[in-house]
């Protein structure tokens, strides 16, 4: 088609089954006056995107390949199984309005998986696989994922700008080439139950304006640092990392404090290099050098290191 292949302006629209493919601009928009139920069916190879739209729209076991879903300012938008294949846009972006999804996922997507540029997302249960550019990015708006498992993708798996961030039951399965498991350089990140690992250089980042609360993460078989503080604020509680190239815990000016940290294989426990770091309760295994300090403030506050060739150096 030259244009849109399915025009909703307004009403009532129902698809069950089909294909939509080959528009020169979005296979099937639904506008703001309109509301659509799409049950099955697959949109595929579009100009712009498989499904845009601005109305009130469910989709459920809905396959969008090349192409992907986005959510207009004031849409409405619930997903329940749909799969996206091969996007070489944003998978699924929100551009102001609300999305809700479950058991949504992705596959081999050239862009970014999910993004929300503004708006809420209440995501559970997604599964995204091989995001190019990366897993998760929130720019602003408000963000709940509950259960995701984040194949390993070749840039930041999730990072974050702005906005306010919930995420429980995340798998981080890594990133190739020198790039962060979670970033957070803006806004707010609050993470609990959360596995991190594989990364080609820091397992959990904190950056510039960023502020983070983490409760049981584990950091593992990352390339350099597990833990790293810029000018951010870190605030952790029940961390175990191991298998870490670089450093435990690196501290560059921001403020972090890590309550019950237990740590092994690492070639240094902690540097700090300006800044404040507070740990309480560590239990250290395994390294070449335990804690160095530089600049700023580094307490530590109960526990041991064992088996280090140089444990405090000050």
């Amino acid at each position: 088609s030259a244009c849109h292949n399915i025009y909703v302006a307004a009403g009532e629209f129902e698809m069950t089954g089909g294909t939509s493919s080959f528009s020169k601009a979005d296979g099937i928009i639904i506008k703001q006056d309109a509301t659509a139920s799409i049950t099955g069916g697959t949109s595929e190879t579009h100009t712009k995107h498989g499904i845009h739209n601005d109305g009130k729209t469910t989709l459920g076991k809905v396959t969008v390949i090349e192409s992907g879903i986005v959510n207009g300012p004031k849409g409405t938008l619930d997903l329940d199984g749909t799969y996206v294949k091969g996007s070489y846009v944003f998978a699924l972006s929100n551009e102001g309005g609300t999305v809700t999804a479950k058991n949504f996922s992705t596959k081999n997507c050239e862009a970014i998986a999910i993004c929300n540029l503004s708006g809420k997302m209440d995501l559970k249960d997604i599964n995204l696989e091989g995001g190019r550019d990366g897993n998760i990015s929130i720019i602003a708006g408000e963000v709940n994922i509950t259960g995701a498992v984040l194949d390993k993708c070749r840039e930041k798996s999730v990072s974050i700008s702005g906005g306010k961030v919930n995420l429980k039951d995340i798998d981080v399965q890594g990133t190739s080439g020198k790039f962060n498991g979670v970033y957070v350089f803006g806004g707010e990140l609050y993470m609990e139950d959360a596995t991190i690992a594989n990364t080609g250089d820091c397992g959990f980042r904190v950056d510039q304006a960023g502020y983070a609360e983490v409760k049981n993460v584990t950091i593992k078989d990352t390339e350099s640092t597990a833990i790293f503080g810029g000018r951010g604020t870190i605030v952790m509680d029940g961390v175990t990392a191991e298998n870490i190239g670089g450093h435990g815990v690196y501290n560059t000016g921001g403020k972090v404090t890590i309550s019950n940290f237990n740590i092994k294989k690492v070639r240094n426990v902690i540097q700090q290099r300006n800044g404040e770091t507070i740990i309480n309760n560590i239990v250290a295994d395994e390294m070449e050098l335990g804690a160095y300090c530089q600049e700023g403030l580094l307490s530590i506050n109960g526990g041991k290191f064992t088996n280090s060739a140089s444990r405090v150096k000050n």
